[in-house]
């Protein structure tokens, strides 16, 4: 367990080396105590208040990771309530993610219907576009827990014009399980990933990929039977939709 080190200015530490997810729940956790104990102490101040409190984060690295954290600590002690700190983290990050992939449909879209059709370029983004198409739900949610790589997958399927649809689907269950993970990870007594944190990486990770292969293995037995029916003697494939489609431009 490292020390934490208050100075005048507040808590300074490196993220990473005393700027921890475990030490942010640690010091959440101790300053929800002393508020419930103030509250209930009667020559307190804040005897009889109900606890309240605002969290907030900027855009400097993983700060709103260490802000869910927070909340899902306080949650735990009684606020704030933590379906509703789960729906936020999620709903920021499912707003997040759009956003990048509005801006990859419009201007990297259009940047990639300029490379030369028989270019290195081209086929590199080809590849990049055969591969999102085929596995672009695993990519999206393994991407959501990389630092940076969501960011970079969602520019991409933007700009390759993955179906809007799908993605919002893929994009709703990445988020989803993030929030999920992000609010838990403080609120299951805050320190329950203290000495091995990448632990409650890979809890939240692996409930995010369990779900995702699920809906892929749907997803592909029903293509299967939808294939399987368009061989059939005497059906009409019209009737029984395409196989596959490319990805929807519009």
């Amino acid at each position: 367990m490292s020390q934490i080190k208050f100075g005048t200015d507040g808590w300074r530490a490196v993220v990473a080396e005393g700027f921890t997810f475990a030490n942010v729940a640690r010091v959440a956790q101790a300053t929800a105590d002393y508020w419930k104990a103030e509250c209930g102490t009667r020559s307190s101040e804040l005897f009889g208040r109900e606890l309240k409190v605002v969290i907030g984060y900027d855009r400097r690295f993983f700060s709103d990771r260490f802000a869910q954290i927070t909340a899902g600590v306080f949650a735990a002690s009684g606020a704030p309530y933590l379906p509703a700190v789960i729906v936020v983290a999620a709903a920021g990050a499912l707003v997040g993610d759009h956003g990048s992939y509005a801006i990859g449909r419009g201007g990297g879209g259009r940047l990639l219907d300029r490379l030369p059709p028989d270019g290195r370029r081209r086929a590199a983004i080809d590849r990049a576009r055969r591969g999102i198409a085929t596995r672009g739900g695993l990519i999206l949610t393994v991407a959501r827990y990389i630092p940076g790589g969501r960011t970079a997958v969602t520019l991409t399927m933007g700009a390759v014009r993955y179906p809007r649809r799908r993605f919002l689907a893929f994009d709703a269950l990445a988020a989803g399980s993030w929030g999920l993970y992000s609010a838990l990870v403080g609120y299951v007594g805050g320190l329950a990933f203290e000495q091995d944190p990448l632990r409650g990486l890979l809890l939240g990770l692996g409930l995010a990929l369990t779900v995702t292969l699920v809906v892929e293995v749907v997803r592909w037995l029903h293509g299967r039977h939808r294939a399987a029916r368009a061989g059939e003697p005497g059906t009409d494939a019209a009737s029984v939709g395409t196989v596959s489609r490319p990805a929807d431009a519009r």
